[in-house]
């Protein structure tokens, strides 16, 4: 079985971007970091200088974020139609119980003739004015 490594040079390059050395190789990791699925990704930037392997991880860094990053899913749900499914659970779950006030029951009555198709509209809708930012350009 192998031991851990004993020493690790740690440089960080920038926010979510990092590379370290190892004892038992010549190259620079690259570490990055993947908040999709919340966790490092790590290859190796085949560099024995330390200024390369930077800029070899940041080209690696872009180019993920560029193009894997951006078109993982998120597992954490997000959308509008989700939180609309959970508040009309817990409202029905809720009227089930011994617990159940008028109040309650009152609201279940109202969100049982609500159309999820119309939620899944509304987000359709509201996604469609949602622009991205533009990058900021530098001044000078």
């Amino acid at each position: 079985m192998a031991t851990p490594t004993q020493s690790k040079v740690v440089k960080h390059i920038r926010q979510g971007v990092a590379i370290y050395k190892t004892d038992r190789s010549p190259f620079w990791f690259a570490r990055i970091w993947n908040p999709h699925e919340q966790k490092y990704l790590v290859r190796s930037t085949k560099e024995t200088s330390r200024i390369e392997a930077a800029d070899a991880a940041t080209e690696l860094a872009d180019s993920l974020t560029a193009l894997k990053f951006k078109n993982t899913k998120s597992k954490k749900p997000v959308s509008f139609e989700t939180y609309a499914e959970k508040l009309l659970e817990e409202t029905k779950q809720r009227t089930k119980g011994k617990a159940g006030s008028y109040a309650y029951r009152d609201e279940h009555k109202r969100s049982g003739s609500v159309d999820l198709n119309k939620f899944r509209a509304f987000s359709k809708w509201i996604s469609a004015f949602v622009m991205p930012l533009p990058h900021r350009a530098s001044a000078g």
